[in-house]
């Protein structure tokens, strides 16, 4: 698309895939390597979702969005037990739902706004948090390196938006 990107965007990006990394062979190690896979196959179509929404700007992709999302639950439904336990399982089943719907759609409306490297480094954010979640939550502690390799992720995003990265 012929966008050139910032020295400090680029190295931001090879450290955070060096956090990632890290955090990948923590699970890998663990005998995950399955997910590791399919998470690596999201990463991909999530870009590839970036440079379209970026190569389409004057079209608005929330439809499309909105699409793919129910075209992922309905590819679930046969792997899952859709009839939750308790109320409580429904509830959090519910809100998992709202803040995937409200993240695809700012991710969406974000990606219309800045290049596709800076959204993408955006969307990394992601993979540190989850872990915190699941320990706040569940009390699963992570890996150590699965810690490291997330502080990683988090300075390089934090670096680059110190260095202008948000304008």
């Amino acid at each position: 698309m012929r966008q050139r990107e910032s020295r400090v965007t680029l190295c931001a990006s090879v450290g955070a895939l060096l956090g990632v990394v890290l955090m990948m062979g923590a699970a890998a190690s663990a005998g995950h390597l399955t997910g590791n896979l399919l998470a690596l196959a999201m990463t991909g179509l999530m870009a590839l979702m970036m440079v379209i929404i970026r190569r389409n700007r004057q079209v608005s992709m929330l439809p499309a969005s909105c699409l793919s999302a129910c075209a992922c639950a309905a590819l679930a439904l046969p792997f899952s037990d859709p009839v939750p336990r308790t109320g409580w399982t429904f509830l959090l089943l519910l809100l998992f739902g709202v803040q995937f719907g409200i993240g695809l759609l700012l991710l969406t409306m974000g990606s219309r706004r800045v290049s596709a490297t800076r959204a993408a480094l955006l969307a990394n954010l992601e993979l540190p948090l989850a872990p915190i979640w699941v320990w706040l939550a569940f009390g699963q502690v992570p890996p150590l390196m699965t810690c490291i390799g997330g502080g990683i992720v988090i300075a390089a995003i934090a670096t680059d938006m110190a260095a202008g990265g948000g304008r």
